[in-house]
């Protein structure tokens, strides 16, 4: 039984065939369950729920940037009237203004569609912009998407993903912006790296986690680029908008803390990274001192095993899962960032043949699985997604001694 439940073991037993098989049930299962979920007529899905959820505050937003009221965006009495205008008969769907004004810019054309016609807009473009990433990560990273079924089964499984596409969220734009960086940055582009990356700062938290993880590792062309871009884009958009508005967002932004609990941490189950661990646990005010502590020790060992890693597509998946961890606001749709980290991980599982290798492989699949039960933690507390991500981050960031590509470990067809 020992032997039966080795790490060894189990990798064996994460074989090609076996991989897609799982991924292609995972799919087939979460996917048909969100179509049945959403054919209904109307706004409102079987469980009563808008559909497209979190889309109804970029749709609002872009109302008031097509009616020249960026003004009073980030007045939240005139946002939530709003937001109960743009889908007539639907009322208490508050949400707060928490994007800066140039999502009101990006969303406007898509406002003057009603909005089931919007959303459904908004949910191709995400998919074709998926598509498109895995497209080109397929391409920088050769050997992972050497099993294109197992790849692409995996790509269609992927949680984060699906929680995007029900969210009609905006994390795919950002995981478009990381996947150009990741292309530059391997290809010894640090200044354009950082360009792409400063792209995400339509998402500060995700703009500001990159932006100290670079500064622990003193990646300073990366981070020259990110200012430029930030810089360029908060630019444009006040040459469209107005300072007015800027302003409001950053006086917003100032009172957000003081929400916390309605804002900040609405479903704390569905968040992954440290902060969302430490606050599920029964800690009590030691969380914050909790998370504070572990973020520290994750820069810690960030910054001395960066340079160590002479390959820069490994570096740059190291930089993903530490700017992940260490993001204070990383709900599960946010999480499809990981992609490029979480093929580069497979890659390394196939090219080594160590232990590294094999917690590599199980961590993977586990990562996965954890993602998919998810709401578990709503009665456990404890957020094992999170503890994977640290095991993936240390195992990737640590140097493999037999490196290879003449062993594919996912070639072996059974256990």
């Amino acid at each position: 039984m020992r032997n039966f439940l080795s790490l060894a073991s189990v990798s064996k037993c994460l074989n090609s065939r076996r991989v897609t098989a799982h991924a292609t049930i995972a799919a087939s299962v979460s996917w048909g369950l969100y179509f049945l979920n959403i054919a209904t007529p109307g706004f409102l899905d079987r469980a009563g729920n808008l559909k497209g959820t979190d889309f109804l505050q970029f749709y609002t937003a872009g109302e008031f940037f097509r009616t020249r009221r960026m003004s009073a965006l980030y007045d939240v009495q005139q946002f939530w009237a709003a937001c109960e205008r743009a889908v007539p008969g639907i009322t208490n769907r508050h949400y707060f203004p928490v994007y800066p004004p140039q999502v009101a810019l990006v969303f406007s054309p898509l406002s003057s569609l009603p909005y089931l016609s919007s959303l459904l807009l908004w949910v191709v473009i995400n998919v074709v912009l998926y598509a498109a990433c895995s497209t080109a990560l397929a391409f920088m990273c050769p050997t992972a998407a050497a099993r294109r079924s197992a790849f692409v089964m995996s790509a269609l499984a992927f949680p984060p993903f699906l929680s995007v596409i029900a969210h009609a969220q905006v994390s795919i734009v950002a995981l478009a912006c990381i996947t150009g960086a990741f292309g530059a940055y391997i290809r010894r582009m640090p200044m354009i790296a950082g360009i792409a990356l400063g792209c995400t700062v339509f998402k500060p938290q995700v703009f500001v986690a990159f932006l100290v993880a670079l500064a622990i590792v003193r990646s300073y062309r990366v981070i020259a680029g990110m200012f430029i871009a930030a810089a360029v884009q908060t630019f444009l958009t006040t040459t469209f908008t107005g300072a007015g508005a800027l302003m409001a967002y950053v006086r917003l932004s100032a009172k957000l803390p003081q929400w916390n609990a309605s804002v900040l941490a609405v479903k704390p189950f569905q968040m992954h990274s440290l902060r969302a661990f430490w606050m599920l646990l029964p800690v009590g005010r030691a969380a914050m001192v909790l998370w504070l502590v572990s973020v520290t020790a994750t820069l810690i060992i960030l910054r001395a095993r960066w340079h160590r890693q002479s390959r820069a597509h490994v570096q740059f998946a190291v930089l993903i899962l530490a700017a992940t961890l260490i993001n204070p606001h990383l709900y599960i749709y946010d999480a499809v960032i990981l992609a490029p980290a979480l093929v580069v991980a497979a890659e390394e599982s196939m090219i080594a043949d160590d232990r590294r290798a094999e917690l590599i492989r199980v961590g993977l699949y586990a990562l996965f699985a954890c993602f998919f039960l998810g709401s578990v933690t709503r009665f456990t507390h404890l957020q094992l997604s999170v503890l994977v991500l640290v095991v993936l981050f240390c195992a990737l960031s640590s140097r493999s001694k037999n490196l290879h590509r003449g062993s594919d470990p996912l070639l072996v067809d059974r256990c």
